[in-house]
């Protein structure tokens, strides 16, 4: 794991994070009529806790499930980008539309499709059910396994650092 400090977190004025594996257990529940469906920690719906401290927030997926941005909707996040194929060159998009650099995101993945995020982003978050890959790419690794209030930890070490 790289270094944490206070100047890295001062500098974020974004946090992205993943869906599943991360606001979810990564599992994906089939039901009999086709429809998916997920479980998201009530925990980790505290986002509104780093837009006081005005650090806008969001999902970047790729996925786009309406029960993805249903939660969305319901946590008031700023943005959702959904139907990331190559989230490199989203978030590259999303970023430079707001005169943004990657030192200004946070970004909290798990798989290799978050690798190239993680590499570029201030600062990086994985959680402790993330694949090995993803972990030794992250600033911090929660305690907390995703969709278990791993989010909320790292909203919570955001406030601890931006004091």
């Amino acid at each position: 794991m790289k270094m944490l400090n206070k100047e890295k977190f001062r500098k974020i004025k974004v946090l992205l994070t993943d869906v599943d594996g991360i606001m979810t257990d990564g599992g994906i529940y089939y039901l009999d009529n086709g429809l998916r469906a997920r479980k998201f920690s009530m925990y980790d719906g505290v986002f509104y806790m780093l837009q006081k401290k005005g650090i806008k927030c969001g999902f970047c997926s790729g996925e786009r499930d309406k029960c993805i941005i249903e939660r969305g909707k319901k946590l008031k996040v700023d943005f959702l980008l959904l139907g990331c194929k190559d989230k490199m060159a989203e978030v590259s998009k999303f970023l430079e539309k707001r005169g943004l650099s990657f030192e200004n995101l946070a970004y909290i993945g798990d798989d290799i499709n978050d690798i190239d995020l993680m590499k570029k982003a201030g600062l990086a978050f994985s959680v402790a059910n993330a694949m090995p890959v993803a972990k030794k790419k992250a600033n911090y690794v929660t305690k907390k396994r995703g969709g278990e209030g791993a989010v909320r930890e790292i909203i919570e070490l955001f406030l601890k650092y931006l004091k």
